[in-house]
């Protein structure tokens, strides 16, 4: 039973988003972090990927993202 427990809340923690602020939401989608607009129900409408950065208020958001063949290689602040 245990067991059963602690797998259902792993399940739950790994489809939350990383990092919500709503509209927008960080999420995974076939491996790939996406920073995206959600439209409700799961569906989002992707921004930007391999979001590194994020911070918002109540007007703006601001996003520091890094290609994944960028040259040179990008670095978290």
């Amino acid at each position: 039973m245990r067991v059963i427990l602690a797998l259902a809340t792993l399940s739950l923690i790994g489809c939350s988003p990383i990092w919500e602020e709503l509209p927008y939401e960080v999420y995974y989608i076939n491996g790939i972090k996406t920073l995206g607009y959600s439209i409700g129900e799961g569906a989002y409408i992707g921004r930007i990927h391999e979001p590194v950065n994020i911070t918002a208020n109540k007007k703006y958001i601001s996003v520091y993202a890094c290609p994944a063949n960028s040259t040179p290689k990008c670095t978290t602040r």
